[in-house]
């Protein structure tokens, strides 16, 4: 007696879905038209061409005839940023050098000497 065979194997292949295609643009958008920005270097706007000057205080002053002042001693440096004297009083501004917060008050002129 003998033996028999196997039997073999059926099937088709199947096909993977199919990949949507994803369009990406690259290019950047284009820029708006009419802004162009044309700064002249080396010129400060016009409200910083106030001219600073450095004072040196002769007197103690103390303060007290008018809000918004500037108190310093004797040989207080003081870097001057008006000296318009707006009202004519004789009341320059400025802020003492040494200080770092830069507040500025008003001060009469004849307490100080101008050093530059």
């Amino acid at each position: 007696g003998g033996g028999g065979g196997g039997g073999g194997g059926g099937g088709g292949t199947s096909k993977p879905p199919p990949i949507p295609e994803k369009k990406t643009s690259t290019a950047p958008p284009p820029l708006p038209e009419g802004r162009k920005t044309s700064r002249q270097a080396g010129k400060p706007p016009p409200f910083f061409q106030k001219t600073k000057k450095l004072a040196k205080g002769v007197h103690q002053y103390k303060g007290g005839i008018r809000k918004g002042e500037l108190l310093f001693v004797l040989g207080a440096s003081i870097t001057v940023t008006d000296d318009s004297d707006p009202k004519g009083k004789g009341w320059w501004r400025g802020y003492l050098t040494d200080d770092a917060s830069r507040e500025e008050g008003w001060f009469p002129k004849g307490f100080v000497k101008l050093v530059q």
